[in-house]
């Protein structure tokens, strides 16, 4: 997060309403190099479906999602919030879970 903060691909900003929270957020920079990424993985999906074929490729979502559910499902019981003390600085991480095509949606929470 430091690296992508010192590039100026996203900053922190203080919550609206909670004093002790910091969200975070893509900057112009961060958006421009997130748009080149998704259209090189776009690129990368379309060449394995044009290899692979779309019924295969159906088939494959299909076995991975069951996967990604039994993975989340076996390790809900275990899963916590990062938490750490607010004294040092450190994060507390909250709602990151998630499948890969809801990176845009998760929160970030810092306390300062």
């Amino acid at each position: 997060m430091a690296r992508l903060e010192s590039r100026g691909q996203w900053e922190r900003r203080a919550h609206s309403r909670h004093r002790y929270v910091q969200e975070l957020h893509l900057t112009d920079a961060g958006r421009e190099v997130w748009h080149v990424v998704d259209g090189a993985i776009a690129d990368i999906e379309r060449q394995i479906t044009d290899a692979v074929g779309p019924d295969d490729i159906a088939q494959l979502r299909a076995l991975l999602d069951r996967v990604a559910e039994t993975v989340r499902d076996s390790s809900a019981r275990f899963r916590r919030p990062i938490r750490r003390s607010a004294r040092a600085g450190r994060a507390r991480v909250r709602g990151v879970a998630g499948t890969p095509g809801q990176a845009d949606s998760r929160r970030i929470a810092l306390r300062s």
